[in-house]
Order: C-alpha cells, then sequence, then structure tokens
C-alpha cells in the first residue's frame, strides 16, 4: 500500500511543482491567517514525502489548499470551490 507522504509526492511531481513552489504558496497561506504554524518548509515538505512524516493539521490544510490554489492559478479553467474553513491554531 503506497504511503499518503508518496502520493502527495506522486501528485506534487505530475503537477511539476517545487518544493519550492509548495513553500512558497504555504507562506502566502500562514500569512492570510496570521499564523505560521501553516508554513510547509521545503525540509518538512522532504520529510513528508520521504520519510513518512505525519504533518500537523496546519500543514495538511495548507498542503491542500496551496496546491488547490496553484492549480487554480495555473488553468484557470479548474472549477474554484470555496475551501474549508481552516483550522483555528491554539496558542
Amino acid at each position: 500500500m503506497e504511503e499518503p507522504g508518496e502520493k502527495l509526492k506522486k501528485i506534487r511531481q505530475k503537477l511539476k511543482l517545487s518544493f519550492r513552489d509548495v513553500e512558497e504558496a504555504s507562506t502566502r497561506l500562514a500569512a492570510r491567517y496570521g499564523s505560521e504554524e501553516y508554513v510547509v518548509a521545503l525540509s518538512r515538505l522532504s520529510d513528508i514525502e520521504n520519510k513518512s512524516v505525519t504533518p500537523s493539521v496546519y500543514r495538511m490544510y495548507s498542503l491542500c489548499a496551496s496546491i488547490a490554489w496553484i492549480c487554480r492559478s495555473c488553468c484557470p479553467g479548474i472549477a474554484s470551490t470555496s475551501p474549508l474553513s481552516p483550522p483555528t491554531p491554539t496558542s
């Protein structure tokens, strides 16, 4: 059975997205929500994809939203749906 990180890597590569593309999109998302917990750094993305590290709920949301945002930006024909509300970070 394929690990979730392996699936994520295949999707990212199929979309021709670099680690940096995902990091930059997640950084914009983190700024939008005012929390660094949404940032998916290059090293963390590599760990998720290659070492089966489980991301936090904030990073998981950020990965999904960032990839969807990049796809909609690059392919305007993709239906734009409103994303689910993000998780609220606890301090």
